[in-house]
C-alpha cells in the first residue's frame, strides 16, 4: 500500500511519499508549498479548498490514484504541529475543530487517513541539509487524534452471552473451591483452639509475675529520673556540643570551640562571687546570612543565653575552578554564648 506524509504548519504544506524500511520511514518526491494567502491562521484552516487543491495537484503530478475513483488504496500520515495550545479553555474546542478540518480535506482528496499526530517527527541524516526520515517507533508512540472521529466498534451480543456463561461457570467452581478451603480451615482452627486452651491454664500465674515486674519498672524509672536530673545539674556540655554539631550549616566550618569560666561579683556588700561559663565559637563561611542563621539556631538551646556575634571579618580566598582562578569572599566570625546553670 502506498503511504504519504502530509505536514501542515502556519507557513507551509509538506507532501511526500514514504519508503518503509525495517526501522524507519524515508521521504522522497518531497514538495514544500508555502501557505501565504491566509490558508492557515491561529491554528485553524480558513481556506480548505486551496489546501485541498495543493494535495490534489501533488497526487495528479505523481500519478497517485485515490481509492474513491480508482479503488487503489493510498493512506496518509498527517502531522499537525499546531495541535498544542497554551490556553487550557480553548484547547478542547480548537483541537477538535482543527482535526476535523484536516480530516475533511484529506478524505476529500481520496486518501485514507492512517494517523493524525500533533508533534514534528522528521529527522536529519548525517551530512544531510534537510530532514527526510522518521523512526517507526516514534510514530507508533504518538497519540492518534483521528481516533476520536472514528465510530465505535460494534460488538456482537453472542460474545457477551459466551462471556456471561463462562463467568458463571468460573464463579461456581471458584466459590465451591473457597467453601472447601474454608471447611478445612475451620477444622484446623478448632484443633488450634483446643491446644490454646491447654496453654492458657498457667496464664493467671504469669499475669501475677507481670504485675510484679511493672511495680519494679516503676521504681527503676523513678531512680533513672533522679539520676538524669542529677546529671543535668552537673552542666555536662555534651548536649550543647551535640546541639552545635546538628545545627552547623553546610557551607560553614568551625575552627575553634572554647568554654571558659568567668568570676562575677554578684553582691558587693556580702562579697558573693559567682562563676559564669562562656562558650566561644570561631569559624569561617562564605555568607553573612549563614552566620545569622547559625546564631539563631544556637540560641534555641535551653542552656545557651545571650547568644550574639562579637566579631565578623571579611577575607579573600583564591580558588581554582574549571581551569580558572577565582577570588571568593569568606567571613571569619566569632559567636559568644552564656552557659546557664540548671
Amino acid at each position: 500500500m502506498l503511504q504519504l506524509y502530509i505536514e501542515i504548519t502556519n507557513s507551509k504544506l509538506l507532501i511526500a511519499k514514504l519508503i518503509e524500511s525495517k526501522t524507519n520511514f524515508y521521504l522522497f518526491d518531497i514538495k514544500n508549498i508555502k501557505l501565504n494567502n491566509l490558508e492557515h491562521t491561529d491554528n485553524l484552516l480558513f481556506n480548505l479548498s486551496s489546501v485541498f487543491l495543493h494535495i490534489k495537484n501533488y497526487l495528479k503530478q505523481n500519478n497517485i490514484k485515490s481509492e474513491t475513483t480508482f479503488n487503489v488504496k493510498a493512506e496518509a500520515i498527517v502531522c499537525l504541529p499546531n495541535l498544542k495550545f497554551n490556553v487550557v479553555e480553548k484547547k478542547s474546542f480548537n483541537q477538535n475543530l482543527y482535526v476535523l478540518q484536516a480530516s475533511l480535506l484529506i478524505s476529500k482528496s481520496g486518501l485514507k487517513i492512517k494517523k493524525i499526530i500533533g508533534s514534528k517527527i522528521l529527522k536529519k541524516g548525517n551530512d544531510m541539509p534537510y530532514k527526510f526520515f522518521f523512526a517507526k517507533k516514534e510514530i507508533a508512540n504518538q497519540l492518534n487524534f483521528f481516533k476520536q472521529l472514528q465510530p465505535p466498534q460494534k460488538t456482537s451480543p453472542k460474545s457477551w452471552l459466551y462471556l456471561t456463561i463462562f463467568l458463571a461457570i468460573s464463579y461456581t467452581f471458584f466459590f465451591a473451591r473457597i467453601q472447601s478451603d474454608k471447611k478445612i480451615e475451620l477444622e484446623n482452627l478448632t484443633q488450634r483452639n483446643a491446644e490454646l486452651a491447654k496453654k492458657l491454664n498457667p496464664l493467671p500465674e504469669q499475669i501475677k509475675k507481670l504485675q510484679e515486674l511493672k511495680i519494679m519498672n516503676a521504681k527503676l524509672e523513678k531512680k533513672i529520673s533522679k539520676i538524669q536530673k542529677s546529671k543535668n545539674k552537673t552542666n555536662n556540655p555534651l548536649d550543647i556540643l551535640t546541639h552545635i554539631s546538628e545545627n552547623i550549616p553546610e557551607n560553614c566550618k568551625l575552627t575553634k570551640i572554647n568554654i571558659s569560666s568567668k568570676t562575677k561579683n554578684c553582691n558587693r556588700k556580702k562579697h558573693l562571687m559567682l562563676k559564669k561559663k562562656i562558650l566561644l565559637l570561631e569559624g569561617i563561611t562564605q555568607s553573612q546570612e549563614t552566620i545569622t542563621d547559625f546564631t539563631n539556631k544556637l540560641s534555641k538551646h535551653a542552656k545557651l543565653a545571650k547568644t550574639k556575634v562579637i566579631n565578623i571579618k571579611r577575607t579573600n580566598k583564591v580558588v581554582e575552578k574549571s581551569e580558572k582562578t577565582l577570588n571568593v569572599d569568606e567571613y571569619l566570625f566569632k559567636i559568644s554564648c552564656n552557659i546557664q546553670n540548671t
